[in-house]
């Protein structure tokens, strides 16, 4: 186990900690042994981890997750004096993609089934990249060595039955922009609670719930209090909800509440 250094740990969440033991062993052998080592797939904050510790313990991180803008990506530590030579493709960072089809006549399903069918065969979350979702097909980014179970395994998302198969990486769904609802809400203060119940359509308390619960991210780092306040440029995550982003701070009404422009990406509608 390679030590990291007394005020990275005050630095980081509790809750993050256990992951950067993990991302420190791996530096600490690309640092020490000249080793490329790959993590598991990682989500936004859990990149920010990886870069923490890369720096921390001088190696070099790189991350792709199989198109530049995958929200879910492997990390790569090398030599920092490597970093240059690391290359961007599905082989380096030992990718695979499985193709999943279903006939629209029947419905089609969501992320969610499609996340929860896979996971239902027994892999990790941190194993399984991005799900990408088109007309009568999907793609569904995982390790090299996991695509043939997924494909052999998968034969229902939901309620849909589907077909999977070794997907082809030069045969991609087209890149599409995300889902963005945007608009003006009016809340008592700029309170997190208080802007997720404006933006997700929640009471208060809800809201509250879902913070205290562990289910919210601030800026891609796990937040639990509820009166944490927010400015514009903030982005939060929140489990089975999707991304809200503070676009604008419009200032008060004349009632002395806030207006916020807030975007809304993803999750439930």
């Amino acid at each position: 186990m390679n030590d990291l250094p007394h005020g990275l740990w005050e630095h980081l969440h509790p809750e993050e900690r256990p992951l950067a033991r993990r991302l420190a062993d791996l530096a600490g052998r690309a640092r020490n042994r000249g080793e490329w080592t790959l993590t598991p797939f990682l989500d936004p904050g859990e990149r920010s981890v990886a870069e923490l510790v890369a720096r921390s313990l001088g190696a070099g991180v790189r991350f792709y997750g199989g198109h530049p803008a995958a929200e879910r990506a492997r990390g790569l530590f090398v030599p920092s004096e490597a970093l240059p030579w690391v290359a961007d493709d599905p082989e380096t960072f030992d990718l695979g993609l499985v193709d999943v089809r279903w006939s629209p006549a029947f419905g089609a399903p969501g992320h969610r089934d499609l996340l929860g069918a896979v996971l239902g065969l027994g892999f990790a979350r941190e194993r399984l990249g991005d799900i990408r979702l088109g007309p009568g097909r999907a793609e569904i980014v995982t390790t090299a060595a996991l695509v043939p179970a997924i494909a052999i395994g998968l034969e229902r998302a939901g309620r849909i039955g589907v077909r999977a198969r070794p997907g082809d990486w030069q045969d991609r769904l087209p890149a599409a922009a995300p889902e963005r609802e945007v608009r003006t809400i009016s809340v008592a203060s700029l309170r997190l609670d208080a802007v997720l119940a404006g933006a997700l359509r929640l009471s208060r308390e809800q809201a509250r719930r879902l913070v205290e619960s562990g289910a919210v991210r601030v800026n891609h780092r796990p937040e639990r209090a509820p009166d944490r306040p927010l400015q514009a440029g903030d982005r939060l995550s929140v489990r089975g909800f999707g991304r809200v982003e503070v676009v604008e701070r419009l200032g008060a009404n004349r009632s002395g509440r806030e207006r916020l422009v807030v975007a809304r990406l993803g999750g439930r509608r």
